[in-house]
């Protein structure tokens, strides 16, 4: 383990528990959020478009996985209705939110695997060939050991599984390219405007 991947998991490790909650409040807020008349949140599709040619990639990210989510939250039976677009876009926001906040290892732990998103054909859609490669190699490497998946939520249980792996190295290579994820997803979402927003 190079002394950059060891310092990278030491920090992931101690943010854990922070990580791990502020997941959950995020979580049920995007879910949840509520504006002051007790409505859901909404973006109209000329809110989107406007956010879109705007230019600013972090807004229309935050926005699309806001919407998305009370669109479809995760676990529920809206996802197959929507857009292939909309869920193309929000598996990617999702697992990029999860791996930039905690890994890959977070990503499997949180179960994300499990809500019936196509995140190979989603990365390939945005044109992120290498990203959607690098999903398919930590896939094969999670079903080799996910019989070692802790089933609680025992953050000691999952240290111990997460340091046990090769996670760091997969982490790493996301991180390598997160700049050019953020663009690609944004300019997915841009190319597929029409179907974003109530």
């Amino acid at each position: 383990m190079t002394e950059r991947t060891r310092k990278i998991f030491n920090i992931a490790g101690t943010c854990f528990g922070l990580a791990m909650a502020l997941a959950i409040v995020i979580g049920l807020t995007v879910t949840y959020l509520k504006n002051k008349n007790g409505e859901y949140y909404h973006v109209t599709k000329q809110e989107f478009l406007e956010i879109a040619e705007g230019g600013d990639d972090d807004e229309l990210l935050e926005e699309a996985l806001e919407w998305t989510e009370n669109l479809c939250p995760i676990g529920g039976k809206k996802l197959s209705k929507a857009p292939v677009s909309v869920q193309y876009a929000q598996a990617m926001l999702h697992l990029d939110m999860e791996v930039l906040n905690g890994g890959f290892s977070q990503f499997y732990f949180n179960r994300y695997h499990t809500y019936g998103f196509q995140y190979e054909a989603a990365f390939r859609a945005a044109g992120l060939d290498g990203v959607a490669d690098l999903y398919l190699r930590v896939q094969a490497y999670f079903e080799e050991i996910k019989h070692t998946l802790p089933s609680g939520s025992d953050i000691d249980d999952y240290t111990q599984w997460a340091s046990n792996s090769r996670w760091d190295e997969f982490d790493e290579e996301y991180a390598d390219s997160q700049e050019e994820i953020a663009e690609a997803i944004a300019a997915y979402i841009r190319s597929n405007i029409s179907d974003f927003g109530d």
